[in-house]
């Protein structure tokens, strides 16, 4: 698995988790349990990559935002990089703007 995980450091990862939520909600993710995994999903992978943002509650102040693409040609991908280039750039911007509602 490659994925790019976001460290936020928060007051109440609790209050910045609902925060979270409701900005995936609006952005058309759904939440969804996958191979035994609570993710959030945008997309069905038909002319692009599948988005997917996963939200863990580290402790009381800590909130980790972790990202990544899946394709049938690329498999599940990090953040990084060129290949499925316009899903990671969605999927990062839906992060930066979690990240600044939280902060």
């Amino acid at each position: 698995m490659s994925r790019t995980t976001y460290i936020v450091n928060c007051r109440d990862a609790a209050a910045a988790n609902a925060v979270a939520e409701k900005i995936l909600r609006e952005e058309k993710f759904d939440y969804i349990s996958e191979k035994g995994e609570n993710v959030w999903k945008c997309g069905n992978g038909t002319w692009a990559a599948i988005k997917y943002i996963k939200l863990s509650i580290v402790d009381p102040n800590t909130l980790h935002i972790t990202g990544w693409v899946k394709s049938d040609v690329g498999g599940e991908m990090n953040l990084d990089g060129i290949f499925g280039g316009m899903p990671k750039k969605q999927t990062v911007k839906v992060i930066k703007r979690i990240q600044a509602s939280i902060l």
